[in-house]
């Protein structure tokens, strides 16, 4: 009853008229409409001129000028201390104009331009002590024309263009003591134009050109004492034409030419010190062609000796690999084929001599390989199949006595002889899976010394020449030939010595009539026999 005893005053009245719209929970006023009426051929209207708004303590939060009950004009926003924190026009409800935005210390914090409601024109943000950190300029509420960054210290950090709401035209970023860092171009949004890095120290450290977001033509770049670090050639983000790369000395590190992104024709690579340190020839970006390395750091300038060369076809070594000393001297010799090693290897000490020597079967050890010591002297021989010790592996002391032979059956251990420096047998083994099962010993007079675990279960049946000298031996297991079983002549010297195990026959060793000849059969009289014969091969 009340409120519309007011509102009847109103009507009445021709001075303007506060009428609350809105009320908080405590009955203090939230919103207020002031009201203007007019007379005019006996009727009366009346209009909101200005809209209040209050903050719960009753302090002034909002006044905005109002025209035929819209907002249009002035408008002003308040702290809840009182302090002005917006200023604005309206136009027609909508926003017009410059905004102003404060802090509560009285310092701008922002301002934006609007025309129709929509951001239009200059806006700039404001630091809390009121510099400026930012400027730009809007069309149609998106970003359009100059765009200016500030740092800390007041300073310009970035500047650059938009064109409705994407980057256009040149870019610029400054350090923090307002050099150049960086320059970028834009075309609509993609880089398009000249880029340019600065060091921290002012100096040009790159330069390039973007042609629809891909690098074209040459770039470069710089090391800090001016001189060229890299120089590429692009064509559409692909390397095409020289590629040059210098080390932080000034010195050349890398010379060579793509096409469409393909390593193409002869590179070379230096060392820090100016030498030759590698040179390739490249097809299609394959490695095609010889390939050399030198011992390049290290040495005088100019001075770069090879330590290494090979040929490669359609990027897989082909042909002989050689590796070589400092001093020039052989060190390896490899033969591949597409990359795989096959055919004979050699490789030598820094003397000279042989350290080893054999043949590859598909990267895998195949035939005979030889070993030597340092001072030349043989040192092992050993036979292979595909990778598998296949034959026999033989070991030789530093004065060149024998001083093992272990025989092998694709891998597997079959048997195997130890002898002393004097050439006497020391021991003789049989393997099955691996394991010994059986084993006889002798020390260096020919006396047995097998132990009694490798005795129990083997007997041992002897033959006798008229003299009263061995004629031959035989070990049993039950019925079966199990071990040993040798035969020698009158003069006692060997005939024949054979192993067995569990009845089959695994090796048999023939003593020819020559001076330390014989020959050597794994499963002899089988369909898996196999001879064994070495050419020993000297350094």
């Amino acid at each position: 009853m009340k409120r519309i005893i007011l509102f009847t005053l109103f009507l009445f009245s021709c001075a303007p008229v506060s009428i609350v719209i809105d009320r908080y929970d405590n009955n203090r006023e939230k919103t207020v409409a002031i009201m203007k009426v007019d007379k005019k051929d006996g009727f009366v209207d009346s209009v909101t001129v200005e809209l209040l708004t209050y903050h719960p303590n009753g302090q002034l939060a909002s006044s905005t000028d109002m025209l035929r009950n819209i907002q249009h004009g002035k408008h002003v926003a308040y702290s809840p201390t009182g302090e002005v924190i917006a200023k604005g026009q309206f136009e027609n409800n909508r926003k017009s104009d410059k905004w102003l935005w404060f802090g509560r210390d009285g310092m701008p914090d922002s301002l934006r331009t609007f025309e129709k409601g929509m951001l239009s024109g200059k806006s700039v943000d404001y630091s809390s002590s009121g510099e400026k950190t930012r400027e730009i300029m809007y069309l149609n509420h998106k970003y359009h024309g100059k765009s200016i960054q500030y740092n800390d210290n007041g300073k310009k950090s970035l500047i650059g263009e938009y064109m409705h709401g994407i980057p256009h035209g040149k870019w610029t970023w400054f350090n923090t003591s307002g050099k150049k860092e960086r320059i970028v171009t834009y075309k609509k949004g993609i880089k398009d134009g000249p880029v340019s890095i600065w060091n921290d120290q002012g100096k040009k450290a790159m330069t390039g050109t973007y042609i629809n977001d891909k690098k074209n033509g040459e770039w470069k770049w710089h090391s800090d004492n001016k001189g060229l670090d890299s120089l590429i050639q692009f064509s559409e983000n692909k390397y095409m034409g020289k590629y040059q790369i210098w080390h932080v000395n000034g010195q050349k590190a890398v010379n060579g030419e793509y096409q469409n992104g393909i390593k193409i024709g002869e590179w070379k690579w230096y060392t820090i010190n100016g030498n030759l340190d590698s040179t390739k020839i490249f097809s299609n970006g394959m490695l095609n062609g010889p390939v050399q390395f030198y011992y390049g750091s290290g040495t005088a300038k100019n001075e770069s000796k090879i330590k290494s060369k090979m040929t490669y076809s359609n990027g897989k070594l082909q042909g002989e690999k050689i590796d070589y000393y400092l001093n020039g001297q052989e060190q390896s010799s490899w033969i591949y084929d597409m990359g795989i090693r096959t055919g004979p290897f050699t490789e030598w000490n820094s003397s000279g001599l042989k350290k080893e020597s054999g043949t590859y079967l598909n990267d895998k050890p195949n035939g005979v390989i030889y070993n030597w010591y340092g001072h030349g002297q043989l040192f092992s021989v050993t036979t292979y199949s595909k990778g598998d010790v296949h034959g026999v592996m033989r070991i030789y002391s530093p004065s060149g006595v024998i001083t093992k032979e272990a025989y092998f059956y694709f891998g597997q251990p079959l048997c195997q002889l130890d002898y002393f420096d004097n050439g006497r047998i020391k021991q003789v083994q049989a393997f099955k899976r691996n394991k010994v099962v059986f084993q006889k010993n002798w020390n260096n007079l020919g006396m047995e010394t097998t132990l009694t675990r490798f005795k129990t279960g083997i007997t041992t049946k002897t033959d006798r020449y008229f003299s009263g000298n061995l004629q031959s031996e035989k070990s049993m297991k039950g019925n079966e030939l199990h071990g040993l079983s040798w035969a020698f002549n009158e003069e006692h010297a060997l005939k024949y010595l054979s192993l067995y195990i569990d009845g089959k026959h695994v090796f048999r060793r023939d003593y020819l009539l020559e001076e330390n000849e014989y020959k050597d059969y794994i499963f002899p009289n089988s369909e898996l026999q196999v001879v064994v014969k070495i050419e020993v091969e000297e350094n």
